[in-house]
This record gives C-alpha cells, sequence and structure tokens, in this order.
C-alpha cells in the first residue's frame, strides 16, 4: 500500500525550519494535546494532508465538508522568524505495515523539506509512582 500526500501548497514555499513534531493519539494522548495546542492557539498552516488506506475509516466533517482520514502537515509559526512543522491527526494506522509505511513516508518528507531533528512525542503506558521508567 502507498501513503498518498495532498500537498496544499509547493514544497518550495514551506517556510525555512529546523524542527518537525509528531505526535498521534495513543496512551494519554499527551503528545498530540501538546501538538494540537501548538497548531490551535500559533498561526498556523496547513501545508498537506498524508491519507493511507489503513487509517480507521473515520471521516469527519470540517467546515461543511466531509474530510477522509488523514494526517495533516502543518507549518507552526513561533515567531516571526522562527518555524516548525507538526505532523498530527485523530487516528494512526490500524495495522504494523500501515504505521511503518507512514512512519517512512513523514521521514522522507521531513528529509525532503531539509528538516533537521524531527521529535516524536509519545506516551509509554507504566503504573503509578514507576519514575524509573522515564
Amino acid at each position: 500500500m502507498e501513503v498518498d500526500v495532498d500537498w496544499k501548497i509547493s514544497k518550495e514555499k514551506v517556510q525555512s525550519h529546523r524542527f518537525m513534531l509528531l505526535a498521534l493519539p495513543g496512551v494519554g494522548n499527551v503528545g498530540k494535546l501538546v501538538v494540537d495546542s501548538l497548531i490551535d492557539r500559533l498561526p498556523s498552516k496547513l501545508i498537506a494532508r498524508l491519507h493511507h488506506p489503513d487509517l480507521p475509516p473515520h471521516a469527519m466533517m470540517v467546515e461543511g465538508l466531509l474530510v477522509p482520514p488523514h494526517l495533516g502537515l502543518y507549518q507552526v509559526e513561533l515567531d516571526p522568524e522562527t518555524y516548525v512543522l507538526a505532523v498530527c491527526g485523530e487516528n494512526q494506522p490500524m495495522t504494523a505495515s500501515g504505521q511503518y509505511e507512514i512512519s517512512m513516508a513523514i521521514l522522507e518528507i521531513a528529509n525532503s523539506l531539509n528538516t533537521e531533528l524531527l521529535t516524536v512525542l509519545a506516551g509509554l503506558s507504566s503504573e503509578a509512582g514507576s519514575e524509573e521508567v522515564h
């Protein structure tokens, strides 16, 4: 299967940046909440949608339009001269092969945009008080 990347702007128009953040729903949704908050509270722009057939069949209504399941790639302005890219979504692929394929596509996108560092914000399930896992 293949990831379909639907670019909303040309790659040449993506602002210069150093970092990309990635967070998807998972344990506690903490990383996803961080990335969603950056996108919601700072000037941001959807620059691409990533579609994969292994994403759950869960379309959403956005501004009156039915949108298929996807991961969004956003350009977020931290200040007038500093940008970060952020990848987020409402779900993630339901199969290991789908997770691998979309991960590879994200790495290829990061590489094609000259991203220096990709940070994945993910939760780790543990019992309360298990500080040694951090």
